[in-house]
């Protein structure tokens, strides 16, 4: 057991820069991920032709997907909302579908129609 050569030393510290990267890129809410693209795209694709979805993304993969904004529309007073996923406080493991109750209008009361969800954008235009 000796010291290391200044070769081990290199080596070593791109081992850590690695790391730090990956770390970084994996941890990073911002960032676009092609599997979560895969799993938002066929109920966004669903969606639009007016079929009924098999199953119902999250919003962490909504989110992760880069199509955080969710558009709903309200059958009781006719009404198109858009909702940022971003900025609702819910665990991101929940399924789009779970904030229907929460979307659905309060005018129409006291028993108002559930929202239905329209589909996911990137922008809110």
């Amino acid at each position: 057991m000796g010291r290391e050569t200044e070769r081990q030393f290199q080596y070593r510290q791109s081992l850590r820069r690695l790391i730090v990267e990956t770390l970084a890129r994996l941890t990073d809410p911002d960032r676009r991920q092609p599997a979560a693209e895969r799993v938002v795209s066929p109920w966004d694709k669903r969606r639009a032709r007016g079929a009924e979805p098999l199953f119902h993304p999250t919003i962490g993969a909504a989110i992760r997907a880069g199509k955080p904004w969710l558009t709903f529309y309200s059958p009781g007073c006719q009404i198109v909302g858009k909702v940022d996923l971003r900025k609702l406080d819910r665990h991101h493991g929940a399924t789009i579908e779970s904030l229907i109750p929460q979307l659905s209008c309060q005018r129409c009361s006291p028993h108002p129609p559930f929202a239905r969800l329209i589909g996911l954008q990137s922008r809110p235009g």
